[in-house]
């Protein structure tokens, strides 16, 4: 027998093989994987004395922490560095926040939005250093809330033109 014949008939059985799998013409039960995520509550797949395994989330670095912002080439404001001390802050314990700013034009209004697990403030920082134009913004607060599984802040800033840039930036 040539060896073509033995290449044609694993081609032919590899297709009906494929075919009786998706086709499945026999109604056999076969198994599926599920794709969906395990749901927890009472309309729960998952077997009786399971229990969902809890959301992962990012352990924070203690302390003061410094961040170098990149990018943001056709903002009017830019920020180069975010400095939280500290950043794993607790409920009630003080945070200070201190942000570079580089901009085309003088800020006018600049505004921190911090939000959290289950509080959203908004903070006015003031210049620490330098000027509205190239300095460093700085704002202290008590930290409102716990910030297990949400934990960002977004800065706005507005200069004299009415030029906005808004940096969302994402700890948890």
């Amino acid at each position: 027998m040539k060896p073509v014949y033995f290449v044609i008939l694993g081609v032919v059985l590899g297709l009906v093989g494929f075919f009786l799998i998706l086709a499945n013409p026999f109604g056999l039960k076969v198994p599926r994987p599920n794709l969906e995520g395990q749901k927890t509550g009472t309309d729960s797949k998952a077997h009786p004395g399971t229990i969902a395994a809890p959301t992962p989330t990012l352990i924070l670095p203690s302390g003061k922490q410094t961040f170098f912002v990149r990018g943001g080439d056709q903002d009017f404001s830019k920020l180069t560095q975010v400095v939280v001390d500290p950043l794993d802050a607790t409920k009630g314990t003080q945070q200070t926040i201190d942000i570079s700013v580089n901009s085309s034009e003088p800020i006018t209004d600049f505004k921190i939005t911090l939000k959290t697990d289950n509080a959203t403030n908004t903070y006015t920082p003031t210049v620490k250093s330098g000027n509205s134009t190239l300095g460093v913004w700085s704002a202290t607060y008590s930290f409102p809330d716990t910030a297990l599984t949400s934990y960002s802040f977004t800065f706005e800033m507005t200069t004299q033109t009415n030029k906005k840039t808004i940096k969302p930036f994402l700890l948890r």
